[in-house]
This record gives C-alpha cells, structure tokens and sequence, in this order.
C-alpha cells in the first residue's frame, strides 16, 4: 500500500548543490529514482544543504538511497571527492 513520506536528504554542514548544474542533476537523479521505485513525486524542494521531497510510495527507504547514491557519485566525481 502507497502512503504518503515527506523526506528531507542532507549534507550535514555542507553545501551539497553548488551549481545550476548540480540542481539539474539531482532532480534527474530523484525523477529516475521515482521511476525505479515505483513512486509518485508530489512536491520537491532542493536547496543548497538539503532537500525536501514529498511522495508517495511503498518503499521509502528504496526511494532515499537510489537518489542519494545516484547524487553522491555524481557529486564526488565532479568534485573529486572521495566517498
């Protein structure tokens, strides 16, 4: 059964989303993992630290590491980070 989740994803103390580009990024990266996850995006918010997603879904926690594992790679090869 779908229900309702509003997630937040942070970088702690650390600005996350730096560029247009990393905003672009990681909406591709949360539409993508709505689509694997089977579930619906009702409202997003993505600011520099963090960001807020409400969706439905039966799998929340599928939901948060697909985006965020997607976002993470991404952001440590473009920054060279490690992670």
């Amino acid at each position: 059964m779908r229900k309702s989740y509003h997630i937040c994803v942070s970088g702690g103390d650390e600005v996350i989303f730096r560029s247009d580009a990393d905003y672009y990024h990681a909406f591709n990266c949360l539409a993508l993992a709505c689509h694997e996850s089977e579930s619906s995006l009702l409202a997003e918010s993505i600011m520099s630290t963090h960001s807020h997603t409400c969706a439905r879904t039966e799998a929340p926690e599928f939901l948060v590491n697909k985006f965020r594992y997607a976002y993470a790679r991404y952001f440590n090869n473009k920054y060279k980070r490690l992670g």
